[in-house]
């Protein structure tokens, strides 16, 4: 009897590793790749669901809020190149830089060159120390890896706009940036994963990080943590998010990335999506006016018109990692909204009306 059991888990086990995938380096990033991806604009009509294998992953109700083409170039030519002597290519944004080191078993991010990070409005470029992975290989069902990085950037307050210390009784001598991530990855399923425009075999990685970063103020020699004096800006503190990330065996984007609510795993906050040029039937009802009034670029403020919306409407600005950085609720008419305290950059901006996006679209801010 015995023997038989054996026999009947040998069998299931080769019958399982021969209906999942391993994902290779063949889909690491190299120089001279365009990624293109897709934001969705309906995000709470995509469920990660739970762990398992041959499941059925249906994304393909999702339709394009924003498009971003990024494009991978050798790290030589990048404006911070010698800020990353390790480094084979970078990743081109647009209003960005962030470069990689590439192995025959993972991707690591090494840092990047930002004009803009954690609310100071400043050219910098953060190192992370260990590098922080992004992908591995060979990757396969139920592999499990914990990892670090993080990052500590010191700079001089004389490149820093004095706006920046309102408020402030002093201009402090320095001020320093630290971040430090912990993160556990889990291969919790493999399956097949429809997206508007194709259908493909994945592998799908539970991602949870614990991000902490904190801006300290040198004050009189002494190191002061913003946050003990009152002063708080998006992105800094301690945050914890959980994120399902969908890989293919042929592609070089992930297929999907489903950003859920951490204490609650059945609201999904934010979808990507490989962009294969095809949109969603279902789409949001075109509004015969522009809501985004301006201006583009902005500086101070943006202006929205919402007189054509019969009911109150949300508004939100994210960046280009998904994270909403101003939310506004129950707006109508002509509303200016603030954009002098976000870091400069390219944005997405999203209008809802009772939970429907009427708009959605890009907004670039410069100081």
């Amino acid at each position: 009897m015995r023997s038989i059991l054996t026999a009947v888990a040998i069998l299931f086990s080769i019958l399982v590793a021969q209906a999942q995938i391993t994902i290779s380096n063949s889909t690491f990033i190299a120089a001279g790749d365009t990624l293109r991806i897709a934001r969705a604009g309906n995000p709470e009509d995509v469920q990660a669901g739970p762990a398992g294998t041959n499941l059925n992953w249906d994304f393909t109700a999702l339709y394009k809020d924003t498009a971003l083409v990024v494009l991978v170039k050798d790290a030589a030519s990048g404006n911070a190149a010698s800020d990353f002597p390790t480094a084979e290519v970078f990743q081109d944004i647009g209003f960005g830089e962030t470069y990689f080191n590439i192995t025959s078993s993972a991707v690591t991010n090494l840092g990047f060159l930002t004009n803009g990070f954690a609310g100071v409005p400043v050219m910098i470029t953060p190192k992370y120390n260990p590098p922080l992975v992004e992908k591995r290989a060979p990757m396969s069902y139920f592999d499990v890896n914990t990892s670090d990085a993080s990052f500590l950037i010191t700079f001089g307050t004389d490149i820093v706009p004095d706006t920046f210390f309102a408020g402030l009784p002093f201009k402090p001598d320095s001020i320093r940036v630290n971040q430090m991530i912990e993160r556990l990855d889990v291969v919790d399923a493999w399956g097949s994963c429809s997206i508007p425009g194709g259908v493909y075999p994945v592998l799908r990685e539970r991602r949870r990080s614990i991000t902490e970063t904190t801006i300290e103020l040198k004050i009189f020699g002494l190191w002061v943590d913003l946050g003990s004096l009152g002063i708080s800006f998006p992105g800094v503190g301690k945050d914890t998010t959980v994120a399902y990330h969908y890989f293919s065996a042929d592609e070089k984007e992930a297929i999907a990335v489903v950003t859920v609510n951490p204490d609650d795993e059945s609201e999904t906050q934010t979808v990507q999506y490989k962009d294969n040029g095809i949109s969603s039937t279902i789409q949001p009802e075109p509004l015969g006016q522009v809501l985004f009034q301006g201006p583009q670029p902005a500086t101070q403020l943006v202006r929205f018109d919402l007189s054509p919306l019969r009911h109150p409407a949300d508004l939100v600005i994210m960046n280009h990692q998904g994270q909403v950085v101003l939310a506004r609720s129950g707006q109508s008419g002509w509303i200016d909204i603030a954009v002098d305290q976000l870091i400069p950059g390219m944005y997405v901006y999203q209008v809802r009306e009772e939970g429907r996006l009427r708009e959605s679209g890009q907004v670039i801010i410069q100081h």
